[in-house]
Formats: structure tokens, C-alpha cells, sequence
């Protein structure tokens, strides 16, 4: 079973269709039939019922979904993660500031953090002191 299998399978149940779940993943449809076939024959279980309004799942493929959607969060989590590397932050950052420093200092200040740590959001706060 491969995880590209069980992202063509929920593709599907989500459009309701083989060509829609074709055309968002950017395969061709007979790919998509064969990726969802290869996955039944995987299993030794029939997932979906094929029909004229689209597809549902089989009891079989009902008792699995919450599996096959918990690897591809999973799956999601590991490629996020990756994509960050060991070297780069994320998360939020606030600054309390005066007005005259938001408007001449900051904005240099944030673009370069911008440049370097892209994922990470920064919030400006002003005032005055009472």
C-alpha cells in the first residue's frame, strides 16, 4: 500500500467523482482508477461502490477511512515538518512600540527578519506612554 494510494482514495470520496479527484490531483482518470484499484487488491477489500451518481464507500471502506485520513494527516505533518528544517523558526513575535519607531525603524527591522525567517509572523503593537 502506498500513501499516494490513500491520497487518490480520499481525493475521490472528497469530489465525488474518479475525473474530479483526476483533474484536482493532476493525473489522468485512468490513473486515479488504477491507483484506487491497486489499493483494493493491496487490502484483498472492495472500497468503494462505483456507481452512476459517483461513488461510495463499502462498510469495508467506511471501518478503514478513519485510518487511511489519520495517515495522510500524518503524512501532511511529516512534509511540513521537513519543509521547516532543523534551522528555521516559526511562530509569532510581538513588538510594543512607539509610533515614530514603527514608522522609521521598524519596518527595516522586519524586513530583513522577513528575509531571513520567513515563517515567522510579527505583530506591532503602539502607543504612547500615559
Amino acid at each position: 500500500m502506498l500513501l499516494r494510494q490513500v491520497e487518490v482514495l480520499l481525493a475521490v470520496l472528497q469530489e465525488g467523482s474518479f475525473t474530479l479527484a483526476a483533474d484536482r490531483m493532476e493525473m489522468t482518470q485512468p490513473a486515479v482508477s488504477h491507483a484506487v484499484a491497486t489499493l483494493e487488491k493491496n487490502l484483498s477489500l472492495r472500497l468503494l461502490q462505483r456507481g452512476r451518481t459517483g461513488v461510495q464507500l463499502t462498510p469495508d471502506g467506511q471501518r478503514l477511512l478513519p485510518h487511511f485520513q489519520k495517515l495522510a494527516r500524518t503524512a501532511e505533518h511529516l512534509r511540513e515538518e521537513a519543509a521547516r528544517g532543523p534551522d528555521t523558526l516559526s511562530g509569532k513575535v510581538r513588538i510594543g512600540s512607539f509610533p515614530s519607531t514603527s514608522i522609521h525603524v521598524l519596518p527595516h527591522v522586519i524586513r530583513a527578519m522577513a528575509e531571513q525567517y520567513p515563517r515567522v509572523e510579527v505583530l506591532i503593537f503602539e502607543g504612547l506612554p500615559d
